[in-house]
């Protein structure tokens, strides 16, 4: 049929109507261009004539019939499309019935329909079912952690049948927190060879956590007063809670002392374990509060789920409980330097002030403050005390009406300030392995020699007790030797322009007081000294990072009293060098700036220690002499 269109086509169309017939074929007319093709048809028409007119006109007939078929065939596929294909996916329903409000960690059942509403079966159905983080998965008398996926094989739901799966299930969360459970119905329709699916949410709300927490501390506390606080935690679940930690949230001011059970982390986190239903547990803590007098301090306790990796924590049940510290009637308080946290270097001078306050509402007459300094690094010939004296035997210092005009009577609300100043020793006494993680301890005491009748039977005197905690005192030595050196040393001396030269540098380290944890020392090399890796003591972790030409000792710790009770720690390394014509007449650099630096354990802080540039200046080398320390030709 084709062919013979083309036949009859070449048979109408002269050789000059090619290009139009060409133009025509590759053109869409549409009923908006019917117009124009009106006017090349008249244009035709009275180019060639009726016959010629008569042609064109039937093969723009027969054209506009299979254009019009292909454009029925398009719209009726299309139809199909969208009514057939474009409801695929509606066949099935997946629904997670509804539940109220759980108890965390109650056994409950996730009922979950698959529903097929349509006229076929569905084949291959599977059911994903995603549940919350932390849930335990009842099956055959035992519970496992849920999966991330946790997937049933349903296999056929006939048409307008449905498929119902239970899940029993121990959802853990806290009290107020919706856990969402997601179910994904995968499927296909036995008429086609495609997959759809249908997906459905829920959440539940947790209503009620059955863990209880109680405080037993109390209301009232004291201005540094030593306080034991006890955490119950109990369960009242019919079933255990696994995994289970306790966090405590401590106020500003609270310093940690002691722990029994000891935390698992830091000073504020135990792991439990399994938490059984009907069961209690106790932790105890010991700490001193800090803070202004009528400040409420407020205490904290979590139970929950800690990933001591990731540090991640996750609370169910939360309690807190507030103590106020007592306002007294005669009040002294004491700081330093301004603060009431402080930490002392040795060789520090301390400056303290004593405030004092009437809080009552009568004039109180006759008052005095007593101080009292305990430390072995303090040095009492250095104290300065304004208006007030020292009572040697017992080494406190007294503030009373006879050296103190304003002591004599103190008016309700009023109060005042005196001041003392004192200088700490640049090494600390260190005799025995008892004097380890020194402190300094203040203490004030105020009272009144007569109180009013009204305040007959009240306890007026009040006391404050500071202690400040005393970094551990470093020395860190660094030197070049040649001659008296632990290490065989050659080469000529003084050094000799393009000659070889081999020196050792010693690092040497006393720890007074305190542990000094993960202590390193470095130091980098300059261009024209080279390491010989020659050492001693040769166990020493020290080694050369070549990229940097960086010296690195990993010491590790170092013990209080090192150096002071047991020897020093010690190492001496060697190096070389060659000068140059331009460093004649100079002393070259063997070793740049050291650095010593570490953890003290005791004040919880890092210390670093800095040693200057070494040079071929070999002073702690008592065998050279400056004639040995500058380059020559």
């Amino acid at each position: 049929m084709a062919d013979k269109l083309e036949k009859l086509e070449k048979e109408l169309y002269k050789k000059e109507d090619e290009e139009l017939s060409r133009r025509m074929r590759r053109r869409i007319i549409f009923p908006q261009t019917l117009q124009r093709l009106s006017t090349v048809w008249e244009e035709t028409k009275k180019e060639n004539g009726p016959k010629e007119f008569l042609k064109i006109s039937r093969r723009k007939i027969l054209k506009w019939v299979f254009i019009s078929a292909g454009t029925i065939t398009l719209i009726l596929a299309s139809l199909f499309l969208f009514l057939y294909l474009g409801t695929r996916g509606n066949e099935a329903e997946v629904i997670i019935h509804d539940r109220g409000p759980i108890e965390s960690g109650e056994l409950i059942t996730i009922s979950i329909v698959s529903r097929n509403t349509s006229s076929v079966t569905l084949a291959d159905v599977e059911l994903t079912v995603i549940l919350p983080s932390g849930s335990l998965v009842a099956s055959r008398g035992q519970e496992t952690p849920a999966p991330s996926r946790l997937i049933k094989k349903i296999g056929s739901i006939r048409a307008g049948e449905e498929n119902i799966t239970e899940i029993p299930v121990r959802i853990f969360g806290a009290e107020g927190e919706g856990k969402e459970i997601q179910a994904i119905l995968l499927y296909q329709p036995e008429n086609l060879h495609a997959r759809f699916s249908s997906k459905t949410s829920e959440t539940i709300r947790i209503n009620q956590v059955p863990l209880g927490i109680n405080w037993e501390i109390p209301e009232v506390l004291s201005q540094r007063q030593e306080v034991g606080v006890k955490i119950k935690y109990t369960s009242s679940a019919s079933r255990p809670f696994h995994n289970m930690w306790l966090r405590l949230e401590y106020p500003p001011g609270f310093q940690f002392s002691s722990g029994a059970p000891k935390p698992e982390f830091g000073n504020e986190i135990w792991k439990l374990g399994t938490l059984e239903g009907g069961k209690e547990g106790f932790v105890t803590i010991k700490g001193t509060v800090i803070g202004e007098e009528g400040e409420v301090k407020s205490f904290r306790g979590e139970l929950g789920v800690f990933n001591p990796l990731t540090k991640e924590w996750r609370s169910y049940r939360g309690v807190s409980q507030s103590s106020r510290i007592a306002v007294t009637p005669l009040s002294v308080q004491i700081e330093l330097d301004g603060t009431r946290q402080e930490v002392i270097t040795p060789g520090q001078d301390l400056s303290f002030t004593i405030r004092y306050k009437n809080n009552t509402e009568f004039p109180l007459k006759n008052i005095s403050i007593k101080v009292l300094l305990q430390g072995k690094i303090i040095d009492l010939t250095t104290l300065d005390i304004q208006d007030g004296v020292l009572d040697f035997p017992t080494r406190a210092i007294v503030w009373a009406p006879g050296s103190a005009e304003e002591l004599k009577e103190v008016a309700p609300g009023e109060g005042g300030e005196f001041n003392f100043r004192i200088k700490t020793r640049e090494g600390p006494i260190v005799q025995s392995i008892a004097d380890k993680n020194q402190t300094v301890k203040v203490s004030a005491e105020i009272l009144t020699g007569l109180a009013p009748q009204e305040l007959q039977g009240t306890e007026l005197a009040s006391r404050d007790v500071l202690e400040f905690k005393i970094k551990t005192k470093i020395s860190f030595l660094a030197k070049s030797l040649h001659r008296f050196s632990p290490l065989v040393n050659s080469g000529p001396l003084p050094p000799k322009v393009g000659s070889k030269t081999f020196y050792t540098v010693v690092w040497e380290v006393r720890n007074y007081t305190n542990d000094l944890r993960d202590a390193e020392i470095k130091a980098i090399l300059p261009p024209n000294v080279q390491w010989e890796n020659n050492f001693t003591p040769k166990d020493t972790r020290v080694s050369l990072d070549f990229s940097l030409g960086e010296v690195r000792w990993r010491v590790g710790e170092i013990k209080a009293g090192t150096g002071v009770l047991t020897p020093a720690l010690t190492l001496a390394f060697q190096v070389s060098l060659i000068p140059s014509e331009v460093e004649t007449g100079e002393a070259v650099t063997l070793l740049n700036e050291s650095r010593l630096t570490g953890f003290d354990a005791f004040i919880g802080e890092s210390r670093e220690e800095k040693h200057d540039p070494l040079t071929t200046e070999l002073r702690a080398d008592s065998g050279t002499s400056e004639k040995d320390w500058r380059v020559v030709r």
